[in-house]
């Protein structure tokens, strides 16, 4: 059983109407922050999922493309939906909260609760090897880090910080050089994306990474969080390499 659902039939107005005028597939916000623009939805799901699957619309056509749900996948069905079909659609989250829901103690999600993200590591596989990195986030407590950061929380114990922020510089580096950027809007979340990680990163970052894979990718957030255009970033991470 899934967690019992809520709507606001009122709420569901604005997504409809606007999923004809723009995005092919579009979530509301829960109590967590998500991402909202295409660009951030593609970033997120390189570590979590990034949308809550009850209050989440989508075009037919590109559910079909995606051949629909995996049959073999019981719990995490709507994770791998995301994976599949985000190679034919535009996504977006909503700033409003279109949701409310509790968990059911009894239903699949609690009752495969130990080590969820075992049944996810194939997408992140595959997502890392398309942005030339071996994926390697196994650790379940480093994971949660880079999570945290990556929904915009602080960690909470200072002394796992900068392996985190290694990992995610690491892997900013790669999706800034080869992300989807496709248009003006993407290239203004990628830096605004560049500028909040590396706000938090930059200071701890460079004074441990000087001799790490990590320090090119410190130069290429910091570069965009200069101004230079997420193109340039990713060319300043070539030169440093």
């Amino acid at each position: 059983m899934r967690p019992r659902l809520l709507c606001y039939a009122e709420a569901l107005a604005e997504p409809v109407f606007s999923l004809a005028r723009n995005a092919n597939a579009r979530g509301g916000n829960g109590s967590q922050t998500m991402p909202q623009t295409d660009l951030e939805i593609r970033w997120t799901i390189l570590f979590h999922n990034p949308f809550y699957h009850p209050a989440v619309a989508f075009r037919r056509s590109c559910f079909e493309k995606a051949d629909r749900y995996r049959p073999e996948e019981a719990v995490s069905y709507d994770h791998y939906l995301w994976f599949d079909m985000l190679p034919f659609c535009r996504a977006r989250n909503l700033a409003d909260r279109l949701t409310q829901y509790r968990c059911n103690p009894r239903g699949l999600t609690s009752l495969y609760a130990i080590k969820p993200r075992n049944r996810t590591h194939r997408i992140r596989e595959a997502l890392w090897q398309r942005l030339g990195l071996v994926y390697d986030l196994y650790d379940d407590d480093l994971a949660a880090d880079v999570s945290t950061f990556v929904k915009g929380e602080e960690i909470g114990a200072p002394e796992r910080r900068f392996e985190a922020y290694r990992v995610i510089l690491k892997v900013l580096r790669a999706f800034i050089s080869c992300g989807p950027v496709r248009d003006g809007q993407d290239a203004a979340a990628g830096r605004r994306l560049a500028q909040q990680l590396s706000r938090e990163c930059w200071q701890c970052a460079a004074d441990k990474a000087r001799d790490s894979e990590a320090l090119p990718a410190v130069l290429a957030a910091r570069s965009a969080q200069n101004g230079h255009s997420v193109g340039a970033a990713a060319n300043s991470a070539g030169k440093d390499s």
